[in-house]
Formats: structure tokens, sequence, C-alpha cells
């Protein structure tokens, strides 16, 4: 009976013994794993830790679990080249157990979609107040041209000139974007391409009413000097012979001049501000306007071919002066400013959260 005791502790001292052992080496390997963020060691170890005191270590094999689950998910992913769900998985993986591993792949695939954060901040910066863009616009389709304000007119028509090239310059950086590398989230990126394209489109279509609006004041104007012109040179070649005849019509072309300048003016400054080009160039409309308005108050040829040329010339400039058909720019609400337009976009703005927080990280 002693012996059968006997035996009996001495196999407890050997199993607590086996168990002291394999609990100090498992904790090596877990406090180890714990200060490299290595996954699979981690989660190994803890398996042993948990079997021996559950109580302490349960919890935390069930979290190094489960962002174990989503790397291998993200491998998965990444293995397809399906850069948006490795992300997502690897970022979940990352926000609920730092590892080595998790790490990797958030970095992987996060390079992969940074042309969608560079996109969107682009967009931010392009973007223009509309809500004031608009309420400048009703104001400029009822005032008189001569009474616009230079300063704001030019200021409006760059920022909208401005928006155009940025606003292609983003398009171009999506276009460039690998469709297939998206999963789910391609389909929402077609949508913001789209938008994207026609807030592009409302830009030029604002631009081209304040240019037309202002042509065709300008061309109203023109239209009256040159039928007066036309009558004025009329009276002077049957009243004077050639050689006084340029001399006997000039006051009438300096006064016409006169008349005209703070539309020419309008004009010049229409055309510099919305040329593509920022090196002080006008937009290619304006060198036809400008032929236009010398073929009126600087006329080359003689006053008799000047007065016969006055209906092919009123004929130009009527294309100008009938608004009529032009169509009014108009925008929703849900596209009046920066944020409103991208809360269209829920899964867009939580991955651009997501890549803007990592973007150190990743750079």
């Amino acid at each position: 009976m002693r012996l059968k005791l006997f035996f009996k502790f001495l196999c407890i001292l050997l199993l607590i013994g086996c168990s002291s052992e394999e609990y100090s080496q498992a904790m090596r390997i877990y406090q180890q794993a714990k200060s490299t963020h290595q996954l699979a060691p981690l989660v190994a170890s803890l398996k042993i830790l948990a079997r021996l005191e559950p109580q302490q270590y349960q919890a935390e094999l069930k979290l190094a679990h489960t962002a174990q689950r989503l790397v291998l998910d993200a491998n998965e992913h990444l293995q397809r080249k399906n850069y948006y769900q490795a992300y997502l998985s690897s970022h979940e993986s990352y926000q609920t157990l730092f590892t080595v591993e998790s790490s990797k792949i958030v970095k992987e695939a996060g390079i992969e979609l940074q042309p969608i954060l560079k996109a969107h901040l682009q967009m931010r910066s392009f973007y223009p107040n509309y809500s004031l863009l608009t309420d400048l616009l009703h104001y400029y389709r009822k005032a008189p041209a001569v009474n616009w304000n230079l300063a704001k007119v030019n200021a409006l028509l760059e920022q909208l000139t401005s928006s155009s090239i940025g606003l292609t310059r983003v398009l171009n950086n999506i276009e460039k974007i690998e469709k297939g590398s998206l999963g789910a989230l391609a389909a929402e990126v077609a949508q913001w391409q789209l938008a994207i394209e026609q807030q592009r489109q409302k830009n030029e279509g604002l631009k081209h009413e304040l240019v037309r609006l202002a042509l065709s004041q300008a061309a109203d104007v023109l239209i009256n000097l040159n039928q007066t012109l036309a009558a004025q040179s009329l009276t002077i070649t049957s009243l004077f012979n050639r050689q006084k005849q340029k001399k006997a019509v000039a006051p009438f072309f300096k006064k016409a001049k006169k008349e005209y300048e703070d539309y020419q003016l309008l004009i010049e400054n229409v055309a510099l501000a919305t040329s593509q080009e920022t090196s002080g160039n006008y937009a290619d409309w304006y060198q036809d306007w400008r032929q236009m308005e010398s073929n009126i108050l600087q006329p080359k040829a003689l006053l008799t071919d000047y007065a016969l040329q006055a209906e092919s010339r009123a004929f130009e400039l009527n294309m100008f002066a009938n608004v009529s058909n032009l169509k009014q720019t108009n925008f929703n609400e849900n596209t009046l400013n920066f944020n409103e337009f991208t809360k269209e976009f829920s899964l867009l703005n939580k991955l651009i959260l997501k890549l803007g927080k990592e973007r150190e990280p990743l750079s």
C-alpha cells in the first residue's frame, strides 16, 4: 500500500515537473513573440499557456486566433491581387493585434491603393465652393458686363479653369488604377470617376456661360458701333476724296474705341483667365474675337469696302450676341461643396480614412 502511494506521488511530481518545464518554455516563446510582434510563435505559445492557465490566457489566445485568421485571409486576397480586400483584412488584423505579418500586408496592399488617396486629396484641393460661385453667377446673369468687378471675375474664372485642370489630373490618376485590384470597391470607384467627370463638365459649363455672357454684351456694343461706323464711313466717302477720307473719319473711330474700351478690357481679361495654360496666354477663341474687334475698330480696308463689309461683320457678331439658347449650369445640393460630394461614396470614405491614418508608415 505504501509502495503504491509512493509511485502515485512520484508520477504527480513528474507531471508537475513536465508542466513546469513546458510552461517555462512556452512563456519564453510568448515573451519573445510579444516583443518582436511575431504572430505564429505567439499563437503557438498561447495555445500551451491557455491550456495550462486558461483563465489568464484564453482571452488573449482568442484575440490572437482572430488576428491570425484575418492575416491568412488577407494573404489569400493578396495572392489574388485583390489589394482592397487584402488591405481591409490586414488592417483589421493590425487593429486587433499589432504583428509583423499584418503590418507587412497593410503596407504592401496600402501602397497599391495610394492612388485613391492621392486622387482624393487632389480633388479636395481643386474642388470649388459652388455655393459661392453660383451666387456670383446669378449676379453676372443680370448685371451689365461693364459693371462687373474685373478682379472678382478673373478670380472666379481662374478658379474654374484651375479646378477643371485639376479634376482632369484626378481623373487621369483614377484611370491608372487597376480596377481588378479593387474587388467590391470597383463599382463605387467607377461611380466616383463618373461623378468627378460630371463636376469637371459643370466647371466648364459655368466658365462657358460666363464667357458667353461677357461676349454677348460686348457683341451688342460692337454691332451698334459697326452699324454707326459703316454709315459714317459712307458719308465721309461721299464728302471727301480718298486722300482726305482717313483723316476725316479718324474722330469717329476714336470715339468708337473709347465707347468700347471697357468691354475690350473685360474680354481680354476673360480670355486670359480662361486659358488652359499658365504662361500668360489667351484662350483659344480670343484670336478670332480680337480679329473681329480689329475689323470694326481698326480697319485696313478702304472706307468704301469697310461700309460694304458691315453686313458680314454683323453676321459674325450676331452669333455671339444671341444668348437665348445659352444653357444655364445648375448644381445639386449634394455637390455644392466637397464634403457633401464625398458623402455619396461610403466605402471610399472608409478606405480613405484608413489610408490617411497610415500614410506616414506606408510612404
